[in-house]
């Protein structure tokens, strides 16, 4: 009898110790959005699904345009772009004082992925041009699961993938924040 006490105690033991890796899974970066936060939503029912008030990142930007995170501080390295009242794109970047987010794409692309892994997980369905403001050839932005209204555009500096983004099509073309 005790070794089979000693078996559900081992057995729970574990549990214990998967349960917070599993509650601490990031959600997947999709074209439409992420988690239960989704392109087209509206910032008030956006607060709602996620629990927490949004800030503006940029006190100056205006009502038109504007970019925001999570007023509690919790994953600084995720951003919305909001147009209109409505989340538009969906950015992860790594913050200046903190680590890059672990969240990736569905193929399992995130920042410090390989040019290659994309390449790979991707192939030709992915459209590559050269970064706007890139310094050479090794500066792309790479664009998948593309639909006619939305996608994914992948940033790779120096064979890295250094940020991503995803949302409505004109709104992950834009260079610089809101245009």
């Amino acid at each position: 009898m005790s070794y089979r006490i000693f078996r559900i105690v081992v057995v729970m033991s574990a549990l214990v110790m998967i349960a917070p890796v599993a509650a601490q899974q990031q959600p997947l970066l999709e074209s439409g959005g992420i988690g239960k936060v989704r392109v087209g939503m509206g910032i008030k029912e956006a607060e709602r699904t996620i629990g927490v008030r949004l800030r503006s990142l940029i006190p100056a930007y205006g009502e038109g345009c504007w970019l925001a995170v999570r007023a509690d501080g919790i994953d600084p390295g995720l951003s919305y772009m909001v147009e209109n009242g409505r989340i538009t794109r969906i950015d992860i970047s790594t913050p200046r004082d903190g680590a890059a987010p672990t969240i990736s794409t569905a193929k399992g692309i995130g920042i410090g992925s390989t040019q290659a892994d994309v390449e790979l997980k991707y192939g030709s369905s992915a459209i590559s041009a050269l970064a706007p403001y890139g310094h050479n050839d090794r500066d792309r932005w790479v664009t998948v699961e593309g639909t006619p209204a939305l996608g994914i555009v992948i940033s790779i500096s120096d064979g890295k993938v250094v940020s991503l983004w995803a949302g409505r099509r004109q709104s992950i073309a834009y260079t610089e924040g809101c245009s």
